[in-house]
């Protein structure tokens, strides 16, 4: 699965960063080793000069005098190390002995930067959502009437499972149910596992989404990187659709947007508070048939869970 091309970059650059680092301070300790011990650098001029000589042994063939030489040359090279581990100079720190710190492996990524990538990717779903408060593990279903529980468990079960087995091929998901009965906190909890798989997650309230590539839309800069965006992500993600501002530009995008993705067999996860008729009020019918033919659809039931969490710890 693939990483955003800007959390890559930026991964990237970190690894730079600290190597450059790295390489100041070492450079910084071997400065001032030299400035107290002089015999450090005359050992540099010594093997520099004796590099000379050995090129020129090699080329006539003189294979004693190129032996000694060779000796010579190891002898300053252990000198030379342990006057520098003697002024506390140790050599630069590789932080990946898989890549050598190129961030690369025979020209595919090395894993030490999707590590980073993906960390990136999770700090920015935590700075625009509460997502380290949600988590499979944190869905409880003592919130959900006794009669609910078994349809809530199944629900679980499956979005479990469609994490863990996600793919291109994925099925759309349409999440329906009133407020506070789980859909965010769920679609929350796949995005949360697929990011740490490095799937490329694009989410966000139906809102925010929306007004954001209408912005650009009708801006005069001419990018279109949102809406690209959001076509284009391995799984898309549309929260509380239905709260969005309608307009008619919206309204052709949001059929873009569902249309484009099933045509293309990219996975859309949508929550709504709305029912069908609601659904088929607000929207055209060639959006709703596709929502209502084309995707999986989850019914949440039971109470406000936020609601019953306040009164439990009143």
């Amino acid at each position: 699965m693939a990483l955003s091309y800007e959390n890559v970059q930026k991964a990237l650059y970190l690894k730079e960063q600290a190597v450059k680092k790295q390489e100041y301070i070492y450079e910084k300790a071997l400065e001032q080793a030299k400035c107290d011990n002089p015999r450090i650098s005359e050992i540099d001029r010594l093997l520099a000069q004796i590099g000379t000589s050995l090129l020129g042994y090699a080329m006539s063939g003189n294979s004693e005098a190129l032996n000694n030489c060779q000796k010579e040359s190891e002898a300053l090279s252990k000198e030379k190390e342990e006057l520098l581990k003697a002024a506390g100079v140790t050599e630069k720190t590789v932080f990946c002995k898989v890549c050598g710190d190129t961030g690369y492996v025979s020209g595919r990524l090395c894993e030490c930067v999707k590590v980073v990538a993906r960390e990136l990717a999770l700090k920015e779903l935590s700075d625009s959502m509460p997502i380290d408060n949600v988590g499979f593990d944190s869905f409880s279903l003592h919130y959900y009437p006794d009669d609910v529980q078994p349809k809530m468990e199944r629900i679980l079960n499956f979005c479990k499972d469609y994490a863990k087995n996600f793919s291109k091929g994925s099925q759309n998901l349409l999440f329906m149910g009133k407020c506070g009965l789980g859909k965010t906190h769920l679609s929350l909890s796949i995005v949360k596992e697929l990011t740490k798989k490095s799937v490329n997650v694009v989410y966000g309230p139906a809102q925010t989404l929306f007004a954001a590539a209408e912005k650009e839309h009708f801006s005069y800069s001419g990018d279109n990187e949102k809406t690209a965006e959001i076509l284009d992500a391995e799984l898309l993600v549309i929260d509380d659709l239905g709260t969005e501002f309608m307009t008619n530009y919206v309204q052709s995008l949001f059929y873009d947007i569902v249309n484009s993705r099933l045509l293309r067999g990219l996975p859309t996860i949508i929550n709504t508070n709305l029912s069908f008729e609601e659904l088929e009020a607000r929207y055209t019918p060639r959006i709703t048939s596709r929502l209502i033919g084309e995707y999986n659809v989850k019914s949440f039931a039971g109470s406000d869970i936020r609601i019953l969490k306040k009164i439990e710890q009143k």
